[in-house]
């Protein structure tokens, strides 16, 4: 649609008048006629599925089998495909159901946004569990509230924070701790600088599991569960900031 320019000259009525000066027009009693209001656009139904109502990692899985080779998203360059994190979020399901994870449990998450955060994400949600964000800027006591209220048995940390998570584990129901490290899958040449958390040095917390060894140890192609996971199951269990209080879990 072409937008509508005034004349930039003034009033072609009165050409007495400052060429670079467009009058405001007189005030007149002249009845405005009616303007039809504009057609509503086309908008879809926000409370419609665009394949169908099935829970988010079924649409990962769709997406998986449709378009396996593009970019779920992009990390510094190296693109993850949506059949790399079908796959690997599959293998990382089987390692929780090996560790008994079944629908309903808390798995807690305590790492920023990378690529293993997205891949644990899909592969709690698989099994019918419930993710359950811990924020990265976390004290020991604001992990250990949390931690506790989740109840959550098994915990995927960065490593880097691990030392955090280990200062509170033993008063939380916390039994097993996968870690994983940010710069684990940055490409050879990043697209982007890269901050130095991520090419912090690579370290193994005792008393934890490599979260990139346990995904490769499981053999490609074993299926992952697959509960039939009802649409209004919680899936996500996020907390307040607690500022007028102790934080409260929203789901």
């Amino acid at each position: 649609m072409s937008p509508h320019f005034g004349s930039r000259f003034g009033n072609p009525a009165n050409p007495s008048k400052d060429p670079h000066h467009d009058p405001i027009p007189a005030a007149t009693d002249a009845p405005t006629a009616a303007v039809a209001p504009a057609a509503a656009p086309d908008i879809p139904d926000p409370s419609r599925y665009r394949q169908g109502a099935h829970c988010l990692h079924e649409y990962l899985r769709r997406h998986a089998r449709t378009q396996p080779r593009k970019p779920a998203f992009i990390w510094y360059g190296r693109e993850v495909t949506y059949g790399e994190l079908d796959a690997w979020s599959d293998a990382f399901a089987v390692c929780l159901a090996e560790q008994g994870v079944v629908a309903g449990e808390r798995v807690a998450l305590f790492m920023n946004n990378c690529p293993q955060y997205i891949v644990a994400h899909f592969a709690i949600q698989k099994l019918g569990a419930v993710v359950g964000p811990c924020g990265p800027l976390f004290k020991a006591a604001e992990l250990e509230y949390q931690l506790r209220d989740l109840d959550a048995r098994i915990v995927v940390a960065a490593d880097n924070l691990q030392p955090v998570l280990a200062a509170v584990q033993a008063a939380t129901s916390v039994t097993r701790v996968y870690c994983t490290h940010y710069g684990d899958l940055l490409p050879a040449e990043p697209s982007l600088a890269v901050p130095d958390e991520l090419r912090a040095p690579r370290t193994r917390p005792a008393g934890t599991l490599d979260f990139i060894e346990a995904i490769a140890a499981v053999p490609a192609g074993k299926p992952a569960p697959c509960p039939d996971t009802p649409l209004d199951d919680v899936c996500l269990m996020t907390y307040t900031s607690g500022t007028t209080g102790l934080p409260r879990a929203r789901c």
